[in-house]
């Protein structure tokens, strides 16, 4: 949700930060370096990936970094 955390840049992103598709649909996580965690759809398993170029997207801190 738009709510929880706060909104930080890319340029702070941390790993652990959220990366929140600006549809609020899917939500990763950050691993640093454009890389995040992600379960893609329902009964697939989590997988490494990148961030979508094109996408949008934003980045949101749930806890103090």
């Amino acid at each position: 949700r738009s709510n929880a955390g706060h909104r930080i840049s890319e340029a702070q992103a941390q790993p652990g930060d959220l990366v929140v598709f600006n549809d609020e649909e899917h939500i990763a996580i950050s691993l640093g370096e454009g890389v995040l965690v992600q379960a893609p759809t329902e009964g697939r398993p989590v997988e490494g990936s990148t961030v979508w170029e094109g996408v949008p997207h934003h980045f949101t801190r749930i806890l103090p970094g």
